[in-house]
């Protein structure tokens, strides 16, 4: 079993940079695959050519077999090292979102936006979407007031926690960040 899967380590989900904090956070898929050669390959045009064996690949050992999951990463980019990270169920979720006022968003397909504390990581605020968040938040601003947009699916994606009682429901959210709110403390 090799780490990163074919879906690599990170994907298309946007990544934000926090000018104060020196990070970069982005999303993180943590998940394994067995590749196996396949003596008969012979390429295919218009086919997905990986010369890979996958019935040879599924019967691979697999002695650590983790369930992929996926998390946040806080990354400093100079020190080379990571900071802090947060876990989720699901291997798929949103892009980041940084702010100046030391909040970092994510949306999560098992159905949350989350701001966290952009130096530690720690959740300041939650709401449940109920459907999947895989689109990245945005920020923008209307008459000094500070607004956060998030675009939920409609659809269940298949390495979502969403439970089957949750019909999930497509639909943009936005949220106002209150006016009277000083910066976090570092």
């Amino acid at each position: 079993m090799i780490k990163p899967g074919p879906m690599g380590a990170h994907n298309w989900q946007p990544m934000s940079f926090n000018p104060h904090t020196g990070l970069v956070y982005f999303s993180v898929q943590d998940t394994e695959f067995g590749y196996a050669h396949d003596p008969n390959f012979r390429f295919r045009p218009n086919a997905l050519n990986t010369g890979l064996d996958s019935v040879a690949a599924s019967k691979l050992p697999r002695p650590n077999l983790v369930r992929p999951t996926g998390f946040l990463l806080a990354w400093d980019p100079v020190a080379q090292t990571e900071r802090w990270r947060v876990r989720h169920p699901n291997v798929i979720n949103s892009g980041t979102l940084s702010t100046a006022g030391q909040l970092v968003f994510q949306g999560t397909a098992d159905g949350k936006l989350v701001a966290y504390h952009a130096s530690t990581g720690v959740a300041m605020w939650e709401y449940r979407v109920q459907s999947p968040v895989l689109a990245p938040p945005i920020t923008y601003q209307i008459d000094g007031v500070q607004r956060i947009a998030v675009m939920a699916t409609a659809e269940r994606p298949s390495l979502s926690t969403i439970s089957d009682q949750q019909t999930p429901r497509g639909r943009l959210l936005v949220f106002a960040l209150a006016r009277n709110v000083t910066r976090l403390p570092e």
